[in-house]
């Protein structure tokens, strides 16, 4: 990677288990993987306590806003987010979106390591085929993703209307 920062294998067996889900209760399948710097800024691992699982979702009224709260104000981090949509073609579609979020308010070291790193991460992911750049509270709408999945073609994201 550019930046020298290494990708730590349990971020690659996380994203494998988004790729390919057990045949388990659906509830248990992840719903998102939060990727962040270890504390020494030299690797990317999983933020266990942010990643989060379908049954996580199960009481919440809008599941898409709830998986944005993940991302922090003034904390870079990737993910790996499932997402359910509905198009005017298609009664129901889930498909992996790589997130960067790499808000303004992040330290200046924070966000050239993360822009650094992203092409990295990304690429260790090549079926994921949806990238979004966030950087502000204003990339954590439902558009920003609309945009990516098909703007003007999505009528439901997450279960909810759009």
């Amino acid at each position: 990677m550019s930046s020298g920062v290494k990708v730590h294998e349990s971020v690659d067996e996380y994203v494998q288990k988004m790729l390919m889900p057990s045949k388990g209760a659906k509830e248990d399948r992840l719903k998102v993987v939060i990727m962040r710097l270890n504390d020494k800024k030299d690797s990317i691992i999983v933020d266990e306590e942010n990643t989060k699982y379908l049954k996580d979702f199960k009481d919440s009224d809008d599941v898409f806003k709830e998986v944005m709260k993940l991302f922090k104000k003034e904390q870079c981090c990737y993910a790996v987010y499932d997402c359910f949509y509905e198009t005017k073609d298609c009664s129901g579609k889930e498909e992996l979106v790589f997130i960067s979020w790499c808000p303004d308010d992040a330290s200046l070291r924070d966000k050239m390591i993360y822009g650094a790193s992203t092409n990295g991460v990304k690429g260790r992911f090549p079926s994921i085929k949806h990238h979004l750049q966030m950087n502000d509270s204003g990339d954590k709408t439902s558009d920003g993703v609309l945009d990516k999945l098909g703007k003007g073609r999505v009528v439901q994201l997450e279960g909810k209307p759009v």
